[in-house]
């Protein structure tokens, strides 16, 4: 018999986690860092194991007694996936799902109802459950390719325009740049080695210099402007023949949100929860 219930969201910058017995309803709650599995395979696991781990001790219970339900950044490539499962089904749980962390968002936002949610955090992902029940997900391809409008791109598109300005003869760096330049050197060597060991997370951790300097440096805006631009490409993909209402999610929502247009302005409504309530729901419905 199934006394507790257990859901991890792991995405790009953190993996968090809730443990709720199922009796008396308490929780407990664990952070731990990045739980990307396209990102850095080896980091995640061993971080989502010990969020796990961590609030099973918390709740004083037994895995044998857990059902849990993981969502993964990355979890849509079946060999990490599986790898993942492989790891956590050491730990015996009761039930073991693995899926993404963009279908914990959608039911987290939605609670099971027909919407779009667009998560925009390190990467960008799009998840659609219709009328019907049927899900789809857009965009996620990673870092290389795709997540378009995330923090990563932020941070990418950012770089390249300083470096195309510090190849100029008459650079002189105003002080966003400047600060930027703090961060991934200050001569060509120093930022060539950046770039060699820089992360899709590294590239993100810019995405708030960006933000900051919004309202003072035009390179700023339009970096932004173009996300904005990128972030309404993979809404009009999701809504297809659909118009269904959008959540938008993560840690650049609100400052990609007002930047989009009015028409789908209109459609934006509140989330019901986070990614992690998805997990909760989910799991939930394999009592």
């Amino acid at each position: 018999m199934s006394n507790y219930l257990l859901g991890i969201d792991a995405g790009g910058t953190k993996t968090q986690g809730i443990l709720r017995a199922l009796d008396s309803k308490e929780t407990w709650s664990y952070k731990s860092g990045q739980g990307s599995l396209s990102i850095d395979f080896s980091s995640a696991s061993i971080n989502i194991k010990e969020v796990a781990e961590q609030l099973l001790a918390l709740g004083k219970c037994a895995a044998e007694e857990t059902i849990v339900v993981c969502g993964a950044a990355g979890a849509c490539n079946e060999s990490l996936k599986l790898a993942l499962e492989k790891t956590l089904q050491a730990l015996n749980f009761q039930k073991l799902v693995i899926t993404t962390d963009a279908q914990l968002s959608l039911y987290g936002a939605g609670e099971g109802a027909a919407i779009i949610v667009l998560a925009l955090g390190t990467g960008s992902v799009a998840m659609r459950l219709d009328k019907f029940g049927i899900e789809k997900q857009f965009g996620g391809w990673g870092f290389v390719a795709g997540d378009q409008g995330g923090g990563a791109y932020i941070g990418r598109e950012l770089v390249a325009a300083i470096l195309r300005e510090f190849d100029r003869d008459d650079f002189q760096p105003d002080e966003f740049i400047t600060a930027v330049l703090k961060i991934i050197g200050t001569d060509k060597q120093a930022i060539l080695n950046w770039l060699k060991n820089a992360t899709a997370t590294q590239f993100a951790s810019l995405s708030s210099l960006v933000s900051d300097a919004n309202s003072t440096s035009q390179l700023a805006q339009t970096i932004l402007q173009q996300a904005a631009l990128e972030v309404e490409h993979l809404i009009h993909s999701a809504q297809g023949k659909h118009q269904l209402p959008i959540c938008m999610i993560g840690g650049l929502a609100k400052v990609i949100t007002p930047l989009l247009s009015a028409q789908i302005q209109a459609l934006i409504i509140p989330a019901k929860g986070e990614a992690v309530d998805g997990a909760i729901y989910l799991a939930e419905q394999l009592i």
